[in-house]
């Protein structure tokens, strides 16, 4: 009963944790252009050893794009347990209001051949404001961009990252945001 099961030591796979961040008041999405190849992505980054998932997206964010972002509650499906509830939970959590990654994407890492996971989380976060911290290497890799939500996921480089967008703007309207 293998099911297309796959094994995956430690040191060959990579837990990365990113963000869809929007400026519900300006309608915009943070992406990052990426100089050295020409395309837009969302910040995204790995997860520090023992660091838990959710801080390690709003690191990665501030880090990338020197954007302070806070998590946004969501009332999503999730396959997560609610925590403290009666045994025999559901199979899928309905309408929980919760901040649990809200996509995850798997591929092969380019560089390393490593499988990569990326578990995204919706951020909230003002264009207005000037990034600060944001130094070293990743302001040279980098630019910083505010889209409007209408044309950030047709922006990004791959399919699958502007499925996470499409489902970050569906959860937020869903959960009650203007956007």
């Amino acid at each position: 009963m293998a099911r297309g099961r796959k094994f995956y030591p430690s040191n060959k796979f990579i837990i990365s944790c990113g963000t869809v961040t929007i400026d519900m008041r300006a309608r915009r999405v943070l992406l990052i252009y990426n100089k050295r190849h020409a395309i837009y992505q969302m910040p995204k980054g790995r997860k520090d050893i023992g660091e838990d998932l959710l801080a390690a997206a709003l690191r990665e964010t501030r880090e990338e794009t020197g954007v302070t972002v806070k998590p946004v509650t969501l009332r999503l499906s999730t396959r997560a347990t609610p925590a403290g509830g009666p045994s025999g939970a559901p199979e899928v959590s309905e309408e929980i209001t919760d901040t649990e990654p809200i996509a995850v994407c798997h591929y092969p890492d380019p560089a390393t051949g490593a499988m990569k996971m990326v578990f995204y989380f919706v951020a909230e976060g003002n264009c207005d404001l000037r990034p600060e911290g944001w130094t070293g290497e990743d302001r040279v890799k980098f630019d910083v961009s505010w889209v409007d939500v209408d044309e950030a996921a047709n922006k990004l480089a791959f399919k699958e990252d502007g499925m996470v967008v499409t489902k970050a703007l569906e959860d937020l309207r869903k959960s009650g945001y203007d956007i």
